[in-house]
Formats: C-alpha cells, sequence, structure tokens
C-alpha cells in the first residue's frame, strides 16, 4: 500500500520557494519546488516518514508524520531565512569542506546536485557547479555529517570531523541513479536497502 505526499514550501512572508528541496529521508527520495512553491510524491510507503525542506539561504525544516494507504496528505513547509549574524564573528573557529559530485560512470554531476554539511544542529549547504565541484565554508569544529544530493539519485553521505580550525575537509561523492535495481526489491517494486555509502 502507498499513499501519496503534497505540499508548497514558503518563505515567512508567503513568497514561493522555488526550487527548494523537499526529501523523504526512509525513502531516499526528492523533490524541487515549482516557481510556485509546489512539490508532490506518488506511490509513497506507509508508515511513519521523516520529511525534509530546504533550501539555500534558509534554514532546514523537518516534520515527522504517517503515510496512510490510498490517502493523500498535505505538508506544507515555512522556511525561515539563515539571519546574517548566525555566523560566528570568529571564523577561525571553523572548518571548510569541498569536493567534487559525480555519477557511476565517473561523470561530474553539476546542475541541481546540492551539498550540505549538518553540524551542531547547524545545516550549511551550497550547489555543484557545472563541473560538479563545491565547496561550503564556515562550518563548526566537530562531528559533522557531509550529503550529497540531486533529484534522480540516491543521497549519499559521509560522517567525518573537523578537528582544527581552517581545516578544509574534502569528501567526493558519487551518486547512484534511483531507477537502477542494485539490489532486492520489495514487493512495491523498490530497491530494498537503507544507504549508499
Amino acid at each position: 500500500m502507498t499513499g501519496s505526499l503534497i505540499g508548497t514550501v514558503r518563505d515567512t512572508g508567503g513568497k514561493p520557494i522555488s526550487q527548494a528541496v523537499v526529501s523523504i529521508a526512509s525513502a531516499s527520495r526528492h523533490a524541487f519546488a515549482d516557481s510556485l512553491g509546489q512539490y508532490h510524491f506518488d506511490a509513497v510507503p506507509v508508515g511513519r516518514v521523516e520529511i525534509m525542506a530546504w533550501g539555500y539561504g534558509f534554514r532546514t525544516a523537518m516534520v515527522d508524520t504517517a503515510i496512510v494507504g490510498g490517502r493523500q496528505l498535505r505538508m506544507d513547509f515555512v522556511l525561515r531565512a539563515v539571519e546574517s549574524g548566525v555566523i560566528p564573528a570568529t571564523v577561525q573557529a571553523t572548518g571548510s569542506a569541498v569536493g567534487v559530485v559525480r555519477d557511476t560512470a565517473g561523470h561530474p554531476i553539476g546542475s541541481y546536485a546540492f551539498v550540505i554539511a549538518t553540524s551542531s544542529g547547524h545545516n550549511r549547504g551550497a550547489r555543484a557547479d557545472s563541473i560538479g565541484e563545491y565547496r561550503i565554508d564556515s562550518v563548526p569544529l566537530g562531528a559533522v555529517r557531509i550529503s550529497a544530493r540531486r533529484l534522480g539519485y540516491h543521497t549519499t553521505w559521509v560522517d567525518t570531523t573537523i578537528t582544527s580550525p581552517g581545516e578544509q575537509l574534502r569528501a567526493d561523492f558519487e551518486l547512484h541513479v534511483s531507477t537502477v535495481r542494485l539490489a532486492p526489491m520489495t514487493e512495491d517494486g523498490r530497491i530494498n536497502h537503507s544507504h549508499h555509502r
């Protein structure tokens, strides 16, 4: 049994956030909001799901809910802009992350590929350029999860640590196309796995 999920992504002033990314973590599925801020997912497996929405320059919003078979769930997000004062004045207390995002054939995945560094409960993101390269600055010291995502590909991440001020981590990613069946499938035809690493 499956259900569907629809909604909008807007800022606190009610303006649609075009190209905001909405993710269903448990299913490794992602969608981009359109020019009206609208997104949708079809054939979402029933059960508890964690849904995340984010846009460049906005704080990430997350919600835990449930998908009911045969029903359509509406989940609207209001994202708050990242305040200019949230970055510590002591820039020396942060590090950075760089790397490249490629597909399994080694080709750069540039357009619409996003990389997010999550550290101390805060997210900082960057979009890969035309040759797949990205750079994220002002990442707080300590444990950090760096994840890469693009519509049509499975999200991939790595857990690492920035130990010293000014340290630059390199994390290159190889994303697998989500439609390729590389593992046993469940009854609804989905790949039976948790993550690609």
